[in-house]
């Protein structure tokens, strides 16, 4: 035991200090921020670009419209681009009536109106409108608002303005969802977001933490072995406490490193100011969440560090080591294709099954668990699967650590493997 903690402390030393550690503990949550910021700069762009009031020119060739019709003023309470989004905009729009589709098209000519839209003459029968201006003017939220703009004068003297209104906008949807508790609340755009963007930075997390320490561990021992220098530290320790010492070790470098991103992460929330802690209030993250990080990373760790280990220990280089260790990183994997799935429906059948399976329980709870909905027992059953599960491939990859140690020159293949381990 002494021995296994005397290489424990070894790895957790020599690792912290590694510059490859340092850049990935401060650069990785840099690098999140960084994608954050750059995500919302077409949306600011966009948003400064397009101006509060635009002046929109039409030619009405079918008389839908009032010829006595001079300017008026249209509102459009969506998004750039006519659609809702997190920050709705209430933008203006003034319609202005051309004789001609020519006297038109100088006045965007001249930059006076920003888009223009010609009403055939057998509109009412067709519903074809013609649009110019720059690229995606059909889409672009003048639309909505030169449709409101038709219906009002369709419907003039023939429905009240409560019918006319519900006829230009029949529905308002709020979503509401049903808590832990069994209340129900609103949801809103912040759950909608939430539903996508907790799981998959608690998962990517998850994922990005086991594997970068899984490849510390799977690079020391590679380059221990290439070097020869495994075999003088065999010389002093046993095979399993060589890997014990390891595990634990780089373990302690992971809890580290994801104590520091976890600290980051809550800086803003603790600071309780400016919209990052705004946004971040907003979407409740249970308290749990932090916890369960660090639990379900220390298993995960211990699960896929021991069969890297196991498996990485068989090649004569760096190149054969991934080879073998890509087995694991493929499986761990599978819950970010699930993303919208566990989102939707986070205690769906899906996602509980992918909770009983040790290899995809660390992400896949991580998931569910961020977004407050799981179950009691799945969170008691995965713990339960993993340990039994980090118990039977750490004596697996013991056998196998054991016996590729000091073996040089020959890659072994998968039967030889299997044999190793039956005579064993």
């Amino acid at each position: 035991m002494k021995q296994t903690f005397t290489v424990a402390l070894r790895e957790y030393v020599f690792n912290v200090k590694r510059k490859e550690f340092i850049i990935a503990t401060v650069g990785i949550p840099l690098l999140f921020l960084g994608f954050a910021a750059v995500g919302m700069i077409p949306a600011l762009i966009m948003a400064s670009s397009v101006s509060r009031q635009q002046n929109i020119g039409y030619v009405d060739l079918s008389g839908t419209l009032p010829h006595t019709l001079k300017e008026i003023d249209a509102f459009d309470e969506k998004g750039v681009g006519g659609r809702s989004g997190p920050t709705p905009v209430k933008r203006q729009y003034r319609f202005m009536p051309f004789a001609t589709k020519e006297k038109g098209l100088e006045a965007y000519a001249a930059k006076k109106i920003q888009a223009l839209y010609v009403l055939k003459h057998d509109y009412l029968k067709t519903g074809k409108v013609e649009a110019y201006g720059g690229k995606g003017v059909a889409q672009g939220g003048s639309r909505p608002a030169l449709n409101k703009l038709i219906v009002q004068s369709l419907l003039k003297n023939r429905a009240d303005e409560s019918t006319t209104r519900r006829i230009i906008d029949p529905t308002d949807v709020q979503r509401f969802v049903q808590g832990k508790s069994g209340k129900w609340q609103p949801e809103g755009i912040t759950g909608e977001l939430k539903r996508f963007f907790l799981p998959y930075i608690f998962g990517m997390l998850m994922m990005v933490m086991i594997f970068i320490s899984s490849s510390y561990l799977l690079h020391g021992i590679v380059e221990e072995k290439e070097n020869r220098v495994i075999e003088i530290i065999l010389s002093s320790v046993t095979p399993s406490e060589l890997l014990n010492g390891k595990l634990i070790g780089l373990c302690a470098v992971g809890v580290t490193q994801m104590a520091v991103w976890v600290g980051v992460g809550l800086m803003p929330m603790a600071m309780g100011a400016g919209p990052v802690a705004i946004f971040m209030q907003s979407l409740e993250i249970p308290a749990f969440a932090f916890i369960a990080c660090f639990i379900y990373f220390v298993l995960g760790f211990l699960l896929f560090a021991a069969l890297m280990a196991g498996l990485g220990v068989l090649g004569n280089s760096w190149k054969e080591s991934q080879q073998w260790a890509s087995v694991a990183s493929f499986i761990a994997v599978i819950p970010i294709m699930f993303i919208p799935l566990i989102g939707e429906a986070p205690n769906g059948l899906a996602s509980r099954i992918l909770s009983y399976i040790p290899f995809t329980a660390p992400i896949t709870m991580m998931m569910r668990i961020s977004l407050g909905e799981y179950k009691a027992i799945d969170l008691v059953a995965s713990i339960l699967l993993l340990a039994l599960a980090i118990w039977l491939v750490q004596r697996l990859a013991a056998k196998l650590f054991r016996l590729g140690l000091l073996l040089y020159g020959k890659r072994p293949s998968v039967m030889e493997v299997v044999r190793w381990l039956r005579q064993t």
